[in-house]
């Protein structure tokens, strides 16, 4: 049966192989702008004001606070590309293992840690590594983070529920599993890709495709079939002229979803 769980997700993760070829190489054609706040990826980094919190303060809830930065709570960033969430949660005391497919994005992610204004304790608490969606998928990590995260990459990935599946997987039983994307619907096919691409261009052209773009209930749906429980299904609204991210009802265009993997 394992046998055959294994082929399953190595034929689901080939069937996408050309597709999550194409995402590779644009991401890493952009891989030297992840740290400009101001460049291709100006949007994430003002997410930072939105997500971080919403995690840390989800992650260490019912936690006790520790002097020992060893036992802070373990987080997999999944997707981390240039570091820009991981870092942000490491600064705040967690401990964060950043993963991406991209060799460059995690390159320049170890060069940022290893810049002079980054504390060693902060330093300490990150680890970046390249790992492909076979080796994801087939989940070597299983069972061991406190909390999992993948934000802004699921629209990405060849297979929705195969990498859905990997985030349960790695997860602890109890844990969160944070996720961030863009709703299939008319008005995020304007606002995301017409608009914040082709307008306003506060995106890189092409960045995205329509059709890899995840409904909530399709999300949702995958985590409960994978045995999670769905807490939170939170709207995210962009205003591109001022750079900055609030919660709203509204999941028409990006949202958020919190489940746990049950006991």
């Amino acid at each position: 049966m394992v046998t055959r769980s294994l082929v399953r997700l190595h034929s689901a993760a080939a069937a996408g192989a050309s597709a999550a070829s194409g995402e590779l190489a644009r991401f890493a054609r952009l891989a030297n702008e992840w740290d400009d706040e101001k460049g291709a990826f100006r949007a994430l980094h003002s997410m930072n004001n939105l997500r971080v919190p919403w995690i840390v303060d989800e992650t260490t809830k019912g936690v006790s606070p520790s002097a020992d930065s060893s036992r802070a709570p373990r987080v997999m960033d999944v997707g981390c590309g240039g570091g820009i969430l991981s870092l942000a949660l490491a600064r705040r005391g967690l401990r964060v293992r950043g993963v991406d497919a991209c060799a460059e994005s995690i390159e320049v992610a170890k060069k940022a840690v290893e810049s002079s204004s980054i504390p060693d304790s902060v330093r300490a608490r990150l680890q970046f590594d390249v790992v492909d969606e076979v080796e994801l998928y087939t989940g070597k990590d299983g069972g061991v983070y406190d909390a999992v995260v993948a934000s802004e990459v699921v629209e990405h990935v060849p297979s929705m529920p195969a990498f859905v599946r990997s985030l349960v997987n790695a997860a602890k039983p109890g844990a969160p599993i944070f996720l961030t994307t863009i709703n299939r619907t008319t008005l995020s096919r304007i606002a995301a890709i017409w608009l914040a691409e082709e307008v306003l261009r506060v995106v890189p052209s092409g960045m995205h495709d329509w059709q890899q773009f995840v409904k909530p209930e399709e999300l949702t749906a995958e985590l409960v079939a994978n045995g999670c429980t769905v807490h939170q299904v939170l709207g995210m609204d962009y205003n591109p002229l001022m750079d900055r991210w609030k919660w709203t009802e509204c999941t028409q265009i990006n949202y958020a979803v919190m489940a746990k993997k049950m006991l």
